[in-house]
């Protein structure tokens, strides 16, 4: 009998299977609403493993769940498990393409929506012991005067779930460390995990955005590659070479060149 390599069982930490549990419409308001303590209201949509592109030359963000709830909040949540430096400046990153895809030429700034960042981690990035770091925009001088620009960025640690004296919180990320169920909503959410079904669709899923990286790795290769030859091309002509001569020396047609 041949050793087969069983496929692997997803978790709900694993990006993948996180995303296809907060289709669910209940699962996804309760969650968000654990986490940022209040109601968020009702969810018009929802849209997972999203693909926000400024120009096909610059770096592309795949967010793992973005909704938009009635009152048009957008709230962007991700699951971390890898501990990579400069977390801040990637969720700086991300809040820039959620306003960039937002925002349409006849928008006027007021109707900029209100953003939630959200990074679930399963450590702790700022190492202060801290369950949750919630962030908002203050003065220096003055830490009750609010820049209210509406915007919001929450890491959330998992490692410290029992510092959490908010019980739902806790058992939310009780449940995402150690599988431990506790209440009505992880034993929902453990249900949906461990179905044949979830577990097939993220194998697919996983598959599928597996195949999509390594196009878009290549195509980013071949983009900077072109690019090069490109700023090659110029440094010829400048030098006075012949569009034959840089033709022959960076592989670029005449047309291209021409175009430098």
């Amino acid at each position: 009998m041949d050793n087969l390599t069983p496929p692997p069982r997803f978790k709900f930490s694993d990006d993948i299977m996180f995303s296809l549990v907060m289709e669910d419409k209940n699962i996804c308001r309760e969650v968000i609403t654990r986490i940022i303590g209040s109601e968020i209201g009702e969810i018009k949509n929802i849209i997972t493993q999203r693909t926000l592109v400024n120009k096909p030359k610059y770096k592309f963000t795949r967010l793992d769940v973005c909704v938009e709830t009635t009152n048009g909040t957008l709230y962007d949540v991700e699951i971390q498990i890898a501990n990579r430096p400069f977390l801040e400046r990637r969720i700086r990153y991300y809040q820039s393409m959620l306003d960039a895809t937002t925002a349409r030429t006849s928008s006027q700034y007021e109707e900029l929506p209100d953003t939630y960042i959200i990074f679930i981690c399963d450590f702790d990035y700022f190492k202060q012991g801290m369950p949750l770091y919630f962030f908002k925009n203050v003065c220096k001088d003055n830490e009750g005067l609010m820049l209210n620009d509406g915007t919001h960025k929450i890491i959330v640690n998992m490692l410290e779930y029992k510092k959490c004296e908010n019980k739902p919180l806790k058992s939310l990320l009780q449940y995402i460390k150690t599988n431990y169920i506790a209440d009505e909503l992880t034993r929902r959410i453990d249900q949906m995990v461990n179905s044949n079904t979830y577990q097939q669709n993220a194998l697919e899923g996983f598959f599928q955005f597996s195949t999509i990286d390594q196009d878009r790795r290549k195509d980013a290769f071949k983009e900077g590659a072109y690019q090069s030859k490109c700023e090659t091309a110029k440094a010829f002509k400048e030098m006075g070479l012949s569009i034959a001569q840089i033709a022959k020396g960076t592989g670029l047609t005449q047309e291209e060149i021409l175009k430098l």
